[in-house]
């Protein structure tokens, strides 16, 4: 086992009890819907599970390189390139369970519906945009799901940088204006991709995918770059 490999299992041990919670969390606001009394309840477990998504981005990239884990982690044997990438790699499968929780619950609770309504199961086909033929099917849907898994990635990736980059100021820069910037910065990027999809699948749906998948792989590799880049040159404890 490589120390590389051994920095991920030791990430994933740190964060494995949250990434359990968040994902049984999200989970139960399917039990929310079959059991009508307990809705109200469905936006606070998915809230509580959005929370946990948080801490375990705050502990891998806060509290693991600048909190309470930054001088025991800095002293082991370790690249900065190995350090993004297992902080990284850790970080998207939780935000994969997260997202796959949500959509399994999402996609359960719409076709809960629909069987209660009466209407066929052939009825979900209205949701395949026309410019995808039959045909293309199988391919549409491997695209989709690379491109979620894609986007996870280089959301991680981009909160990864914006977090180096506010923690590496001097210290008498790191006030409000600085860290409002780096959130502004990153929920920005989310938009522009966002539009750049939409604007491409109004051609076709799986150019707009592709190239999605492109540009967050291309912003993804290139802020874990330069977060690799700037913990080289400025990091200090």
């Amino acid at each position: 086992m490589t120390n590389l490999d051994k920095y991920i299992k030791m990430n994933i041990s740190y964060v494995s009890n949250d990434i359990g919670i968040m994902a049984t969390l999200v989970v139960c606001v399917f039990f929310c819907f079959i059991f009508l009394h307990l809705l109200p309840l469905a936006m606070l477990l998915l809230a509580l599970g959005l929370g946990l998504l948080v801490k375990i981005y705050k502990k891998l990239f806060y509290q693991g390189l600048f909190g309470e884990r930054a001088v025991m982690e800095r002293t082991l044997p370790l690249t900065e390139r190995e350090t993004v990438t297992s902080k990284i790699f850790v970080a998207t499968c939780g935000r994969i369970i997260f997202e796959a929780a949500s959509v399994a619950m999402t996609m359960s609770v719409w076709l809960m519906g629909r069987v209660d309504l009466g209407i066929s199961k052939e009825s979900i086909l209205f949701l395949i945009p026309e410019s995808v033929e039959p045909g293309q099917l199988p391919a549409a849907v491997a695209l989709v799901v690379l491109t979620a898994v894609i986007r996870c990635f280089c959301q991680s990736a981009m909160i990864l940088a914006a977090v180096v980059w506010y923690n590496t100021l001097p210290k008498r820069d790191r006030k409000f204006p600085a860290k409002f910037l780096a959130v502004i910065a990153v929920l920005a990027m989310g938009v522009i991709l966002i539009q750049i999809q939409t604007s491409l699948g109004k051609i076709h749906m799986m150019i707009g995918e592709a190239g999605m998948t492109a540009l967050a792989l291309a912003i993804g590799l290139f802020t874990c770059r330069a977060a690799e880049k700037r913990l080289q040159s400025r990091y200090c404890i």
